[in-house]
């Protein structure tokens, strides 16, 4: 083992991040998922044997305090320069102290709303989810802009001081305190139309269930409680998610699929294959989900009734979905020659097919209708 790899350490490992109550109990601790936006693409710390990088979040305003301990710190004469990691923390963190505790405090969150958009219970636990402006929230905002950087891949700050910026915070009640779960941010752009110059358009940057609390059905709640909000919102025409996982797009492929199914619209009549530009365009309104994600919604509900003994069918539906995906794709593929354009085309239709049978496959729901549901489409008007 050479002499720089002895004294190395996995910066993702060596992290501590510690969930901390008032009155200094440990709530949590996890390690983050990424740290190459701070320590490089290697990950690595240099210098130290036996490395403990704790990171002490004190709730509920998550105050951050540093430290650090090591069995051994590699010797100046080893021409060798330990990592400062102290120095290197600060210029994403802002602790409160860099050598022990954060100072307790007994405030309240008092930036929140009265009332949460929402409540539930899981596992006999009480949570609930608050929407605030980013700016109003701007003290704990700070002390959590670390998170994205730790478990969003290219994940990055935003600016505090922008007032188009809104925040989702998923909270859990313990003893009349909160305690941060997970929180996601949001950003209204205004968009051009012609008879509304309020138009909004919203878009979902960051998205994170810290990972104690991962796969409890609480990203599926937080994603239902915006996009419930959007849909409350007149201004909000449609909204979109920026740069998202395959994690979470799963997330959102079920979520936004059992809304529509819900509402009827994969029982109508009309809903075969293929499906044309101005159908979709005209039924995603109501729903206020962008093109492709309605399409690909579609599709989805398009495969699970297909009846493969019918070549007429899946020329229909292979041909909705090759035209959507050729929408999406033309300025790159019009450069190509028409030979290696349907290869790429059909390259793109295969690997789209593989992954909505892979999805299917996971036992994807087929919500029907409530009796007595309006199909939210029926409801529209053709001049919109």
């Amino acid at each position: 083992m050479s002499t720089t790899d002895e004294w190395s350490s996995n910066s993702n490992d060596a992290i501590h991040i510690q969930l901390v109550k008032p009155n200094g109990e440990v709530d949590f601790e996890f390690h983050p998922a990424n740290t190459y936006s701070i320590f490089g693409d290697a990950e690595t710390i240099y210098g130290y044997k036996g490395l403990n990088v704790t990171i002490k979040f004190l709730m509920p305003w998550m105050k951050p305090s540093l430290t650090i301990t090591s069995n051994e710190t590699i010797p100046s004469t080893s021409g060798v320069t330990p990592t400062d990691i102290s120095s290197i923390l600060k210029e994403y963190i802002p602790f409160t102290n860099t050598d022990g505790e954060a100072t307790a405090s007994s405030d309240t969150l008092s930036f929140l709303p009265k009332e949460p958009l929402c409540s539930y219970v899981k596992n006999e636990k009480t949570f609930k989810i608050f929407k605030t402006s980013v700016t109003a929230a701007e003290k704990l905002m700070q002390n959590l802009q670390v998170f994205p950087l730790f478990f969003i891949d290219g994940g990055s700050f935003i600016d505090l001081e922008d007032p188009q910026w809104f925040v989702y915070f998923v909270f859990e009640v313990q003893d009349e305190q909160l305690y941060l779960r997970g929180y996601s941010t949001v950003y209204h752009y205004y968009v051009w139309k012609k008879d509304d110059s309020s138009a909004l358009r919203a878009r979902i940057s960051q998205f994170i269930i810290l990972p104690p609390f991962q796969h409890q059905g609480h990203g599926s709640k937080l994603y239902k409680t915006i996009v419930g909000d959007f849909m409350g919102d007149k201004n909000i025409v449609d909204f979109a998610v920026e740069d998202s996982s395959e994690s979470f797009d799963a997330l959102r492929d079920r979520c936004d699929f059992t809304r529509i199914a819900e509402s009827g619209l994969f029982d109508r009549e009309e809903f075969r294959a293929p499906l044309s530009t101005q159908w979709i365009s005209l039924h995603r309104l109501p729903y206020k989900l962008n093109k492709r994600q309605f399409s690909r919604c579609c599709e989805l509900a398009l495969l699970s009734k297909l009846n493969n003994q019918l070549a007429s069918e899946r020329k229909a539906y292979r041909l909705t979905v090759k035209e959507r995906i050729f929408r999406q794709n033309i300025d790159v593929l019009l450069q190509l020659e028409k030979p290696e354009r349907l290869e790429k085309l059909q390259e793109a239709y295969k690997n789209q097919l593989d992954e909505y049978k892979r999805i299917l496959a996971e036992g994807f729901p087929i919500p029907q209708a409530e009796k007595g549901d309006m199909p939210p489409a029926k409801r529209l008007k053709t001049s919109s």
